[in-house]
């Protein structure tokens, strides 16, 4: 019995080796983790995939208004930027030049009178490209200046030889047909018409010509126009008076 007890007094107590108070009441076990300790509550968004969508829908939104504003910013600059006025062809003094060609009597040229709806914009007399001298003026519609007809006459005595008037005439109305003939102002006319292809699709480029008649000229009018405009154009179609007994306004 002496040698029990002391072995006793030897060996430490096993509270004391473990580290346990025999007077504290051990913890439930929670979840069944060692020691029973706090578990912690799970993350419940461990990605974040919730704030991160709602910030792109926020910067989507953002962006499609920051374009409008910018849109509307650029269109209300295009609206208050000033636009130059279109300007209208600058008027020849087709009278002036006119009156020296008719100091030559061989050459008693024509001009239109239109009134103010069409204006001279060109005003010429020289050879073309086969050396048959020509008096050519041109019309410009007002206020567009979109349509134009061009008076052309040449002296009969310049269009001699076989084929050579013929070849005049397809020259100044781009290889057009001859059609039926029509009778204005007490002048016969001839018509023709050429078809033109561009970038805009096909156009037709319409002719009145007629032979040397009182005046002693050849005359051919040519424009992409309706009809109706070279027939106002024939029968306006007159001799120039002089331009010191009636000047130009212009």
């Amino acid at each position: 019995m002496r040698e029990l007890a002391e072995r006793a007094a030897v060996t430490p107590s096993m509270d004391r080796v473990t580290g346990i108070d025999p007077t504290q009441t051990p913890a439930p076990d929670r979840g069944g983790q060692p020691g029973g300790g706090q578990v912690s509550s799970p993350d419940r968004n461990p990605s974040g995939s919730g704030v991160a969508s709602t910030h792109g829908r926020g910067s989507w939104r953002s962006l499609v208004i920051s374009m409008v504003v910018m849109s509307l910013i650029v269109f209300a600059v295009v609206a208050l930027m000033p636009r130059p006025m279109p300007r209208e062809r600058v008027t020849v003094d087709v009278r002036r030049a006119a009156d020296q060609i008719r100091s030559d009597p061989t050459w008693p040229v024509a001009l239109v009178e239109t009134g103010d709806g069409w204006h001279p914009t060109l005003v010429r007399h020289a050879a073309d490209s086969k050396g048959v001298l020509t008096w050519r003026v041109g019309y410009h519609r007002r206020p567009d200046d979109d349509r134009y007809v061009v008076l052309s006459q040449a002296r009969p005595g310049d269009l001699t030889g076989q084929g050579v008037l013929d070849a005049w005439l397809e020259r100044e109305t781009l290889r057009s047909e001859a059609q039926d003939g029509v009778e204005i102002a007490g002048r016969r006319w001839h018509r023709r018409s050429a078809s033109i292809e561009g970038g805009a699709g096909e156009r037709v480029r319409r002719s009145l010509t007629t032979d040397a008649g009182a005046d002693g000229l050849v005359t051919v009018l040519s424009g992409e126009v309706d009809e109706n405009t070279l027939m106002t154009f024939a029968a306006a179609l007159r001799a120039p008076e002089s331009a010191q007994a009636s000047p130009m306004s212009r």
